[in-house]
């Protein structure tokens, strides 16, 4: 928390009346304590950030319901921050079961031991490489990501027309 400036009875006041000049005054408090806190509970800082961003969002919307003064305005920044956290879990959890890679097209008589295993570490690489993407990323990512097959023959063309404009 930046102490330039005290969180006090004053700047409250600011924020539960919606004063632009407080919000920013806030935001420059509390932005880099809440990325941080975010920070330890998500793996991506820029999505800590889009986090903190969202629930200084909430509060412009909102800060004209709250009640109380510093302390219960910064137990609701944490809340809110929490809130989205969860939030943002439970929507990435929904998106990875849709796009997770379908099994390799050819059925398992089909194919030799070596492709059986060259198959089984492929996906396995894909899984990992699917972990590692933000659910915006993997969203765009994983629909071109099907079979091993489609991966070798897709291109970056194709891939490219899946991705949000």
């Amino acid at each position: 928390m930046d102490h330039a400036v005290p969180f006090d009875e004053q700047l409250a006041e600011g924020v539960r009346v919606g004063d632009p000049d407080a919000l920013a005054a806030l935001w420059r408090l509390f932005a880099p304590a809440l990325v941080r806190h975010l920070r330890t509970q998500v793996r991506d800082h820029h999505l800590a950030e889009d986090l903190a961003d969202e629930t200084f969002l909430e509060l412009v919307r909102a800060c004209r319901s709250i009640k109380g003064g510093p302390l219960q305005i910064q137990g609701w920044l944490y809340r809110a921050a929490h809130r989205n956290l969860l939030d943002h879990r439970r929507q990435a959890a929904r998106r990875w079961v849709e796009f997770r890679p379908e099994p390799p097209d050819r059925a398992s008589g089909d194919r030799t031991p070596g492709e059986a295993v060259e198959d089984a570490d492929l996906a396995a690489h894909l899984d990992a490489a699917l972990d590692r993407l933000t659910p915006n990323q993997r969203a765009g990512v994983a629909p071109a990501v099907r079979t091993p097959a489609a991966v070798a023959s897709s291109t970056v063309d194709d891939r490219a027309t899946l991705l949000p404009n």
